[in-house]
């Protein structure tokens, strides 16, 4: 297994022979954006590859056992993908029928602050956060007002959610004017967190990525 793109957290795997699965399949709402995500970060790590001024050598494609690893934050995991599948379907302007990663517990490192250097990087996972987060949440929010009637009535994580997309639309930053309180995986956003920068700050790639897993499963 050769790594070929790391993002996010730079963490040690708890147990590095323990993975659980983390599947999204076709017939899933959060599958279409997910993919459009991938996509978007696998064509970053392609034009680094092809325009990289310390190549030693030309840019090459993927193999069948590459991977691209996610860190997550908040979520304490980190995610492997292995993105034949979502690749190749993009190059055949078609749509993988599921997406897969590999999900390992993680534990800080003991010089390790959690702060990572993005660079130019940094807006770019911001616009593609934007694209998932906005998008998916937009799709269902109706449904959730029909199901569920006020905010304090959803499911908890979908609640976080709201904040997180609404953070989305005022310069990720949490902005909260109506006195709601969400928490998610022990983090809690109130008025009182009001200005704190959330993508590439409190939230990381497979924090998000979690979090679309369990916003489908909480419909």
């Amino acid at each position: 297994m050769v790594k070929r793109l790391q993002i996010g957290g730079d963490r040690e795997l708890a147990q590095p022979e323990a993975a659980t699965e983390l599947k999204f399949m076709s017939t899933e709402s959060a599958h279409e954006a997910i993919n459009s995500f991938l996509v978007a970060l696998m064509g970053f790590s392609a034009l680094v590859d092809v325009w990289s001024p310390h190549s030693t050598s030309p840019a090459t494609p993927w193999e069948h056992d590459h991977y691209a690893e996610l860190g997550g934050i908040l979520c304490d995991v980190t995610l492997r993908l292995t993105p034949d599948l979502v690749v190749y379907s993009a190059v055949l302007n078609g749509i993988p029928h599921e997406i897969k990663f590999e999900q390992y517990a993680t534990v800080r490192k003991a010089d390790s602050d959690d702060t990572v250097r993005l660079g130019a990087l940094g807006p770019f996972l911001l616009g593609i956060s934007n694209m998932l987060v906005v998008s998916y949440f937009e799709t269902h929010k109706q449904h959730l007002n029909d199901k569920y009637g006020p905010i304090t009535s959803w499911p908890a994580v979908w609640q976080f959610a709201r904040i997180v997309r609404n953070a989305l639309s005022h310069g990720n930053k949490v902005n909260i004017t109506d006195n709601k309180t969400a928490t998610w995986r022990g983090l809690t956003y109130s008025a009182v967190e009001n200005g704190k920068t959330v993508i590439n700050g409190d939230l990381f790639p497979a924090d998000l990525i979690v979090m679309l897993r369990e916003l489908e499963d909480a419909l």
